[in-house]
């Protein structure tokens, strides 16, 4: 008897295992990265490097780099405050985005709003999991380390992603537009890397332009429908609490949060083809603390577009009338493009630097000659905060949205809390956090207002929003 149960189970399992032996291509079936081993080579290091060798040596160069325990001992506070109970007491009252599933669906996910302390008190049972952009107040215990403070960088940020899971998260393999520094503060993620110049194998199968997305399963890679894919060389990275990774943009990633407590930032900024070493002249660029985030103005959104319309130049040390018109996708030079490469070209010697390129006015330029700029004047004259793929649901999570047995849990631990608010008339008048919360607010443009209690008086929270949601990123 017990030979036929074997002989049954093996055969199931030759069914559901494919043998690379029996006619299967490597990795079939199998989760991404199984098709070949991982390579090696890239580089680690236990500090955060000044912004001159980053630049150098990984943002030009488009190399990765894993910088271990650098957020341990850091000056950054939320690397040691930002638990759950502080989290929820300080900014609870918040709202955030909450994505439904641990598998990211860009087509069919739902987004929920809630508040964090709503959010807090069910995520270690939710089928789902927290990306939001950081809220304004939350920047208070934020800063930006000295990789970023020069050089450009510090007029380069784009904006700062919370993610925050119970873990057992899997990302689509896709890639992004923008530079990324990824910090963990809680948890362990493990990474698939993929080069950019592998982009025409990725491209080639199931590739979705828009979203920068490939829709290949991640734990069974049908290795029939993404053929392309075998040929692919891969890195693999594990990134644990304290740890920072700075991932180059346009490199294709997976990520996948083990199980447990999973709290991570992306520090999102455009990507640079020149390092401005004047702006590095009052502050030493290896020894300099980390600054506050808020002492940072963005997003700058004509940077990005500045981003976007000089990237196809990199590498090029001089810019002709020729390469600039190319930009504009015609050789025609009686439509404006003469006089734009006129103005940008300060010395008059007929060729565009990278600093003439970086400091022209692009704003003014745009709406000067809106015909050249189409895509640029479009994208910021749009409404913004749509959200890309899936809808948005203001329903809370129902049953459904949870782990088998833990929704009733829930249900319970909700009529718990709201019974405690109706017996508990007796509020306390202050808390050791409100000084420190109250004094970030000055100085902020209020797009959103929210409320913050505090003794004897209301104090007003101006949120910033960020014009450029980027959902769908590191899990």
């Amino acid at each position: 008897m017990r030979g036929l149960i074997l002989a049954y189970c093996l055969t199931w399992s030759s069914l559901l295992i494919p043998a690379h032996g029996d006619g299967y291509p490597p990795g079939h079936l199998l989760p991404l990265g199984s098709h070949q081993p991982p390579q090696g080579g890239i580089p680690m290091m236990g500090k955060f490097p000044s912004p001159w060798v980053f630049y150098e040596e990984f943002v030009k160069q488009s190399q990765p780099l894993v910088m271990r325990k650098v957020l341990m001992g850091s000056d950054i506070p939320a690397f040691d405050k930002w638990t759950d109970a502080y989290l929820s007491d300080i900014f609870g009252h918040l709202p955030v985005d909450v994505e439904s599933g641990k598998k990211e669906d860009r087509e069919n996910g739902t987004l929920w709003h809630m508040t964090l302390e709503k959010y807090i008190s069910m995520y270690k049972k939710l089928n789902g999991y927290l990306v939001t952009d950081v809220p304004e107040a939350m920047k208070v215990d934020l800063k930006v380390p000295l990789t970023l403070q020069c050089g450009g960088f510090q007029n380069n940020l784009q904006n700062i992603i919370m993610w925050f899971s119970s873990g057992g998260t899997k990302s689509h393999l896709h890639n992004d537009g923008l530079d990324n520094i990824n910090c963990v503060l809680d948890g362990t993620k493990e990474l698939v890397l993929i080069d950019l110049k592998y982009a025409d194998l990725i491209h080639a199968d199931g590739w979705e332009e828009k979203e920068s997305y490939s829709r290949v399963n991640v734990d069974r890679v049908d290795m029939h429908e993404f053929p392309k894919l075998q040929k692919v060389p891969w890195h693999k990275i594990v990134v644990n609490k304290g740890d920072c990774l700075f991932i180059p943009y346009r490199w294709f990633h997976q990520v996948h949060s083990l199980p447990g407590r999973n709290l991570a930032l992306n520090f999102w900024f455009h990507h640079r083809m020149w390092y401005n070493s004047s702006e590095c002249t009052d502050m030493d660029p290896y020894t300099a603390p980390s600054k506050p985030l808020r002492q940072f103005d963005f997003p700058q959104p004509m940077e990005e577009a500045r981003s976007l319309l000089l990237e196809s130049l990199e590498g090029k040390e001089r810019i002709t009338l020729e390469d600039f018109s190319a930009l504009f996708g015609t050789d025609q030079k009686d439509d404006g493009i003469s006089e734009c490469f006129g103005i940008i070209d300060e010395d008059n010697n007929d060729l565009l630097d990278w600093p003439e390129l970086y400091k022209f006015d692009l704003n003014k330029m745009v709406k000067d000659h809106p015909v050249l700029f189409p895509d640029i004047t479009s994208e910021f004259d749009t409404e913004q905060g749509e959200v890309e793929g899936g809808e948005t649901d203001n329903r809370e999570p129902g049953k459904s949205d949870f782990h088998a047995d833990d929704f009733d849990m829930v249900e319970e631990e909700k009529e718990e809390e709201d019974f405690k608010k109706q017996t508990d008339f007796e509020k306390p008048t202050s808390n050791p956090f409100d000084s420190e919360t109250i004094e970030t607010y000055s100085g902020r443009i209020p797009v959103h207002i929210h409320h913050v209690k505090q003794e004897p008086e209301e104090v007003v929270v101006k949120v910033k929003t960020d014009p450029k949601k980027m959902k769908h990123e590191e899990l």
